[in-house]
């Protein structure tokens, strides 16, 4: 009997060795260390400051410098949309790409963001040709300023 009860000491230590291994490996599980940046919400644009159509004439068409369009400075998609023109004589006889201009926008996707927490762009810019139909019937003279007011939104 002494070696059947040897046996089952021994069977019971290893059973509680087990239960002890088991127990310290659920304790000791690995882990994933997690980090993030998280960036702050900027919806920016950049576009092209100054188109000058130069000297002009009644009854004529004048293509002025392509405005370039970029989502610069976002960190989210942007929208940009013409949202006025000021000066009554552009108001008026502006076209974007041979539309009239209230309305008129372009989008770009932020695909991914690097390291200094600035956009990759879809697509990288985007251009539009300003004309200026001046119409035969007018009569002002000297010059003539008005400006595109662009409205900014994240998509």
């Amino acid at each position: 009997m002494k070696g059947g009860m040897k046996m089952k000491r021994i069977l019971v230590l290893v059973m509680a060795l087990s239960l002890i291994i088991g127990i310290t490996s659920v304790i000791a599980n690995p882990s994933t260390n997690l980090t993030a940046n998280v960036c702050s919400n900027i919806v920016s644009a950049t576009v092209t400051d100054v188109v000058n159509f130069g000297n002009v004439i009644p009854g004529k068409t004048y293509t002025g410098n392509d405005i370039v369009i970029t989502g610069d400075g976002s960190t989210a998609g942007v929208k940009i949309s013409v949202d006025s023109i000021t000066g009554t004589f552009f108001t008026n006889n502006l076209k974007l790409d041979g539309v009239a201009p209230i309305g008129k926008f372009w989008t770009f996707s932020c695909t991914s963001l690097n390291d200094q927490c600035s956009c990759v762009w879809d697509p990288a810019s985007s251009s539009t040709t300003p004309t200026l139909e001046v119409p035969t019937d007018y009569t002002s003279t000297g010059a003539q300023t008005g400006s595109i007011v662009y409205l900014v939104t994240a998509i």
